[in-house]
């Protein structure tokens, strides 16, 4: 049996790592929020795999 999940401690961890929630976070049903969560962080917060080249 899954845990349940509780949607105050999601949103906690999203204002506390982005300093509010963002309304689209707000249209997510509850039992996808925390896996969208996790997905978002991993793109839009994480490191790249691509590496800039840089020139001298």
């Amino acid at each position: 049996m899954a845990a349940a999940v509780n949607r105050g401690e999601i949103e906690a961890d999203i204002k506390e790592t982005l300093g509010l929630v963002p309304h689209f976070f707000t249209r997510i049903p509850t039992e996808l929020l925390g896996p969208e969560w996790e997905i978002f962080k991993r793109i839009e917060l994480g490191e790249t795999l691509t590496r800039t080249s840089t020139r001298n």
